[in-house]
């Protein structure tokens, strides 16, 4: 599914969360989405991951539109 293919009520919903709850989880539960993503996506994701949470977190990195074009469950 592309970017365009998702409806823009979805990509708010999803940006949305990214903000109010994955941005602002507390420790323990970065590690816990951090440990499940590891599992799931391997370990090159998942470094990118630790590497640019805090640039995501402070706004110095953009959230990609990769983010919106992945298969919604």
């Amino acid at each position: 599914m592309s970017y365009q293919e998702v409806p823009y009520s979805t990509r708010s919903k999803i940006y949305n969360f990214l903000e109010k709850e994955f941005l602002n989880a507390d420790d323990e539960t970065f590690r816990l989405i951090a440990n499940h993503y590891y599992k799931n996506y391997g370990y090159g994701p998942y470094n990118y991951l630790l590497k640019t949470y805090n640039s995501w977190k402070r706004g110095w990195t953009g959230i990609s539109s990769l983010t919106f074009g992945c298969k919604i469950r």
